[in-house]
């Protein structure tokens, strides 16, 4: 037997272990063997620095030898074909073109050959420069199969055969085998999700039961840190990346995308510091970011750089006065310690405390990132709890101020107003790492909270969720799709009730959907008096609403509200004179881009009546609508920066309707208005329709409100 030690070579023993005697000597780092049918040992070494060695071993004459194939190898894996000792193969730390070699004659002579990728199944791998750069780890010859060659490594596992040419021709076989490490994950309401890993970038996951086409940005080796969208604008994205494998020489990159991620735009300059990190983007500003650099020296954190130009130009913030203590190792894939309010355009950041304190310092922007202020209060955040490596902020969507602090062993904590009064400690909750947030479930209207740690009183780590803003929590599981792996990523999804995505420590992301959600009926509960329901015009399915906890659900069907007719489902009730409805539409169920909800006045409940409507569509924006006279055509005024969840006002002055928008419900911005002349009673409410009349499409109101000059 051989066993190899580091620094000292490899040892032999032939009498099982008793004695030993130094068969391999070398200062190096003993990394890949394989033993010939004739008994030759061959060992590739790896160097802590410089060049590594290839060994060979006779047994019978007790002599090493090196074989090297090239002297500018770091390290080395090798594989000796089992019915020919005299070939070998050998790979360098980085197999490429160049830097992979086959022998025949046990290491006198060698040949340099290059490599092709392939991919049938899985199609991402082939859009990467993968054969530039294939992670070292181990080659094999297939033992049953003749001239078939292994190589898993760190994207998945490869596999090549009839090697006696010019170029090994890698196959990818990782169907079901995931290697890779995750980062960062969003659901943006409207969008698709959006996740970033270590390595190659991240992903844009146009159906999640499909493999994707391509990495993010380009083909380029690069470990993506950190993703965040426009609360305002969840069409726009931003992602930050590190350039990891030539450690220490670290650089990084970020990019930006108007289109829910299917493409992406390099910013125009990166900051004196970029190394991967956290990056936030403004609810009100798509221009305006501010990014968290993180390093690879372990206690050393940096200040944050905004840009007001969408990333042309970067400036250093200022305010932040134990910035050494934010983001320390950009490996740290759960650390998010910046995060962007999903409604106005504050930025907020945590520190973490190195001593004894257990509370780190929360800091606010209310300037674009300009200045930070430390907050008059902040949550637990400290190394001693491991709220450096595990630490985590996240706003919640549609609530401004509403920021949550994960603190590792420091539990979770959550502040409704950025800081300025005490934060609260969630109770039931004694270790959160990595969690988000996604759709509020049927029946609430605060986002659903997702969360890798341990709740409950439980003892063993599991993914939890919330439905009632921390108040409960239920086990979801302790093993998502049977993986007994840590998170560094958990959220929810802004558009599906129900589904959490779980990002691994090192088996890629899964996702789960809460099956008992999925089959509900509609939330029961009847209309609060003097509300009425019904379907108005000619729809394909019946529609239905409800009023539980302070929210409308509202279900319709229905081809559209415009033409000369409509089709959809209404919540109304008799209204005379001047005044004004509001609403706040939490969510839109996407059964077609242009599915609607909103609120309107109208004359009659006919379908070819006289209306004025502010709507939020699935995927266009808002949109105000009227039609000025009984069966006429109706018109509209688009706006493409709304999406739920989003406020709208509708105002009847005379024969003046107006729509209005808002990101918080208190600064509006007119989207359009009509003279229409309708009697002085007529019908106010919501509306809901499917845009697809074999469809059902649910949205959620709260905040409803009618009011009178």
């Amino acid at each position: 037997m051989y066993v190899g030690v580091s620094g000292s070579g490899v040892y032999m023993s032939d009498d099982a272990g008793a004695t030993w005697t130094n068969a391999i000597s070398s200062s190096l780092v003993p990394y890949s063997a394989s033993i010939a049918s004739d008994g030759t040992l061959y060992v590739g070494f790896n160097a802590t620095s410089g060049a590594g060695a290839v060994e060979r071993y006779d047994p019978a004459t007790n002599t090493a030898t090196t074989i090297s194939p090239s002297a500018g190898g770091n390290g080395y894996e090798v594989a000796v074909d089992p019915s020919n000792p005299q070939r070998v193969i050998v790979g360098a730390g980085g197999v490429s073109n160049g830097n992979i070699w086959r022998t025949t004659n046990g290491g006198s002579n060698w040949d340099t050959l290059n490599v092709s990728v392939a991919s049938s199944k899985i199609p991402w791998i082939v859009n990467t420069d993968e054969v530039n750069f294939m992670t070292s780890a181990q080659l094999t010859f297939d033992p049953l199969v003749p001239d078939k060659l292994w190589f898993p490594q760190g994207t998945g596992v490869w596999y090549a055969t009839n090697n006696t040419g010019p170029t090994i021709a890698w196959n990818f076989y990782s169907q079901g085998i995931e290697e890779t490490v995750t980062t960062d994950l969003v659901a943006p309401p409207g969008g698709a999700p959006v996740s970033t890993i270590y390595d190659r970038q991240g992903f844009y996951h146009a159906n999640v039961d499909s493999y994707p086409t391509q990495p993010l940005v380009d083909s380029a080796f690069w470990g993506g840190t950190s993703l965040d969208y426009s609360g305002g604008s969840p069409n726009t994205l931003v992602t930050v990346q590190a350039k990891n494998n030539y450690y220490p020489s670290l650089t990084g990159r970020g990019a930006t995308s108007t289109d829910g991620g299917k493409t992406w735009q390099l910013f125009g300059s990166t900051p004196t510091n970029s190394v991967g990190g956290n990056i936030a983007l403004s609810a009100t500003d798509t221009k305006n970011l501010v990014w968290l650099p993180s390093t690879g020296d372990f206690g050393k954190g940096n200040a944050p750089y905004y840009s007001t130009d969408g990333g042309a130009t970067w400036n250093q913030s200022t305010g932040i006065s134990d910035s050494a203590d934010t983001h320390w190792l950009f490996w740290w894939g759960s650390k998010r310690a910046l995060a962007s309010d999903k409604v106005n355009n504050a930025f907020y950041a945590i520190t973490f405390s190195t001593g004894t304190s257990s509370t780190g310092s929360f800091y606010t922007s209310t300037d674009g990132g300009k200045t930070f202020v430390p907050a008059a209060n902040s949550p637990a955040c400290a190394q001693s709890g491991d709220c450096h490596v595990y630490g985590q902020i996240h706003a919640a969507p549609g609530y401004a101020g509403n920021v949550w602090s994960s603190a590792a062993k420091g539990g979770l904590w959550y502040t409704t107003d950025a800081g300025q009064s005490a934060w609260t400690k969630v109770s039931a909750v004694q270790e959160a790492r990595s969690f988000g947030f996604g759709k509020p479930l049927p029946g609430y209207s605060y986002p659903a909270i997702y969360m890798y740690g341990k709740a409950n009183g439980d003892t063993a780590y599991g993914i939890y969720r919330s439905a009632d803003q921390g108040a409960t929590w239920i086990l979801l599981s302790t093993a998502p799709a049977g993986i007994y792996d840590s998170a560094n990523v958990v959220t929810g999804d802004m558009n599906i009730a129900g589904r959490a995505y779980v990002g691994f420590t090192g088996n890629g992301f899964v996702y789960g959907d809460d099956q008992n959600l999925a089959r509900e009926p509609i939330p029961t509960g009847l209309l609060p008096a003097p509300w009425q329901q019904q379907d108005i015009g000619s729809v394909g399915k019946p529609g239905a609403a409800a009023f539980t906890h302070n929210t409308f659900t509202v279900r319709g069907s229905g081809k559209d509200i415009g033409g000369t007719a409509d089709a959809f489902h209404y919540v109304y009730q008799a209204f005379s004179g001047d005044g004004s409805i509001v609403a706040h539409v939490m969510d839109i169920n996407d059964t077609d881009s242009e599915a609607e909800a909103g609120v309107m006045f109208r004359e009659n409940l006919n379908a070819n009546a006289s209306f004025a409507d502010i709507v939020i569509t699935a995927e266009h924006g808002s949109i105000f609508q009227q039609r000025t006279s009984t069966g006429a055509g109706a018109l509209h005024t688009q706006e493409e920066k709304a999406r739920a969840p989003y406020w709208i006002k509708l105002t009847r002055a005379g024969s003046t309707f107006t729509g209005f928008i808002s990101r918080d419900g208190s600064s509006w911005t007119k989207v359009g208005s009509a003279t229409i002349s309708m009697s002085d009673a007529i019908y106010v409410g919501l509306a809901v329709t499917a845009h697809k009349d074999t469809s059902l499409h649910t949205s959620r109101f709260d905040h409803v409100s009618l009011s009178h000059p």
